[in-house]
């Protein structure tokens, strides 16, 4: 599997946010998605330059 894919910088991405996938795990009371969420990133993406 290359690194270069999305599942072999699955690994690299675990290890970098870590503290923050921990956190989500234990604590019940964080989304991991919701509308309003979802519009925050809608925002970020569009004004995304490829």
């Amino acid at each position: 599997m290359s690194s270069n894919s999305p599942l072999g910088g699955a690994p690299k991405c675990i290890t970098k946010y870590s503290s923050c996938l921990t956190l989500f795990l234990e604590d019940g009371r964080i989304e991991l998605a919701s509308n309003s969420v979802e519009c925050t990133i809608r925002t970020v993406a569009l004004n995304c330059k490829k």
